[in-house]
């Protein structure tokens, strides 16, 4: 299973600029720390497999890869709680998730956005097969789509590739927002990532949740250089 462990970093009272440059300070440290030391933690059923920052946003996210629950919540207590730095943990399962192959043409250096999505109850199924289906174009392109139920009334997490916010705005607006069943969209953009294992140990991670996108061939996997997952 597939986990996003959220964190929350800690601020101490201080005013102006100052908030920010500790902010980034320790945003620094704690992104570095999990760098350095990923390796030795994994284990006991649970492995860090990915590391992203979302933009404007006082919080880290590590993503693991883990046997169940139990095994997440070790990992956490064990090296993710002891760091200073956390002033918060909040996890984000992923179930039912699907990675959408990209498309050869899909072009390079396109921006990685997260879109969570409130969904009436009685249109859970409908809106997910709704977002499945949604073709890809040279300006936005899926990467995966996965339900969350994370509390916050996020019931779908959606990230796709896309070529900026306008772009981005245009698509929630006409594609999402005019769903009968959908509530309520939030997008966020992913900043920073890091891949934290080997390219092929992150396509075994994922390759029976990989599904094609029209006429696309599994293989196109193989020569793109984008990865995936950078927008959790």
């Amino acid at each position: 299973m597939l986990a996003v462990v959220r964190v929350k970093i800690r601020l101490k009272e201080t005013t102006g600029k100052g908030v920010v440059a500790l902010q980034t300070a320790n945003m620094d440290k704690v992104w570095r720390r999990v760098i350095r030391n990923h390796k030795k933690w994994d284990g006991d059923g649970a492995r860090a497999v990915y590391l992203t920052h979302r933009s404007l946003r006082e919080d880290v996210s590590l993503i693991l890869d883990a046997k169940n629950a139990d095994s997440i919540g070790n990992y956490i207590s064990k090296h993710v709680a002891p760091m200073k730095e956390v002033a918060g943990i909040r996890i984000i399962t992923f179930m039912n998730p699907r990675f959408f192959v990209p498309s050869k043409g899909t072009p390079r250096g396109m921006k990685r956005f997260t879109i969570a999505v409130s969904v009436k109850p009685n249109h859970l199924d409908e809106v997910y097969e709704y977002l499945s289906n949604f073709s890809p174009n040279k300006g936005l392109a899926p990467a995966y789509l996965a339900y969350t139920f994370n509390g916050l009334g996020r019931d779908i997490s959606f990230s796709v590739f896309c070529r900026g916010g306008t772009t981005l705005k245009k698509f929630v607006d006409t594609y999402l927002n005019t769903h009968e069943g959908i509530l309520d969209t939030k997008t966020t953009y992913i900043s920073h990532s890091k891949r934290l294992v080997p390219r092929e140990e992150w396509k075994k991670v994922i390759k029976h949740m990989m599904v094609k996108m029209g006429d696309f061939e599994m293989e196109e996997f193989e020569d793109f250089d984008e990865d995936w997952m950078a927008s959790c």
